[in-house]
């Protein structure tokens, strides 16, 4: 795409980077923060991004985000498609406002079927700049789902400092004061950790195989800046690949700038799981003897 702006003396035009961006991420692995930042670099690299958040995951989100955008555009036409053609369209109808189309997917591929095919193809027709944010730490991620009740209870129940059972799921993020902590099934935790780990593991060879992906940046280098224990290098370093495998030439001094500006950067402290897991005593044991320990934070 591109525009065209006049001077007294010539017309010239500014070709504009309209491919649409998407980060593979799973839930509580920082997805929104990390999409929010992401947003703010291709920003200040000079590229201008409409996000339609979890449009890669759910149609209705992809819908509403785009009926606030184009609302002379009907959308009632996208019902009665799948989600890649739904992408495929408003990527289009994004791309003719002069913005590319933002959004996650998680890496559950099985969302994207019965039209994997078709998936695959808005993909390459519509040039979807794209990689793979994963979780290094699956301990992290299995604490996350038991405290906000993604996990229905087979890993664990979220507490409060009593041991009594805390319904505040997401709304905890809300409350500074409040302290959610993970109760964990420290058998069912070894099974799922080792499970996830496969799983992580095998999706990247597959995403890789199909070429639906090249690069995979782990979310803990994406975020480490964040932490007084952390690395704004290695930060750096894994915003400059996410920045490439979105098909943008990183500039160090602006994410430098960027990342260091952030509310609390280099302050956050990187907890102890002592201070997010009830049964901390049992859940160690059960890691070292599953040799799995070196998830632990002490």
């Amino acid at each position: 795409a591109h525009t065209s702006a006049h001077t007294s003396s010539h017309t010239y035009h500014v070709e504009l980077d309209t491919r649409p961006r998407m980060m593979i991420v799973d839930g509580c692995s920082g997805s929104s923060y990390m999409l929010a930042l992401g947003q703010k670099l291709l920003k200040a690299h000079g590229v201008q991004v409409y996000s339609v958040g979890e449009g890669g995951s759910h149609k209705a989100d992809l819908l509403r985000k785009v009926a606030a955008f184009v609302p002379d555009y009907n959308l009632a036409k996208l019902d009665s498609l799948d989600l890649a053609d739904s992408l495929r369209i408003s990527a289009h109808l994004i791309a003719s406002k002069g913005q590319a189309m933002y959004f996650k997917t998680n890496s559950k591929v099985r969302n994207w079927l019965p039209s994997f095919d078709a998936m695959q193809h808005f993909f390459n027709r519509s040039h979807v700049q794209r990689f793979f944010a994963a979780r290094r730490n699956v301990l992290d991620w299995n604490v996350c789902r038991v405290r906000d009740c993604f996990d229905g209870g087979h890993r664990g129940i979220p507490v409060d400092t009593n041991g009594i059972k805390d319904e505040s799921c997401l709304e905890r993020r809300k409350d500074k004061d409040r302290v959610t902590l993970a109760k964990m099934d420290p058998h069912a935790l070894v099974v799922k950790m080792k499970k996830d780990i496969i799983r992580r593991d095998q999706t990247i060879e597959f995403l890789q195989k199909e070429h639906l992906i090249k690069d995979v940046i782990w979310t803990e280098d994406l975020l480490s800046f964040e932490f007084a224990s952390g690395n704004l290098k290695v930060s750096i370093e894994a915003w400059k690949n996410a920045l490439t495998a979105w098909g943008v030439k990183p500039n160090t001094k602006i994410i430098k700038k960027v990342l260091v500006h952030e509310v609390g950067a280099g302050m956050r402290a990187s907890p102890s799981h002592s201070r997010v897991i009830y049964n901390i005593k049992e859940v160690t044991d059960a890691l070292r003897d599953s040799g799995l320990k070196e998830y632990l934070r002490a």
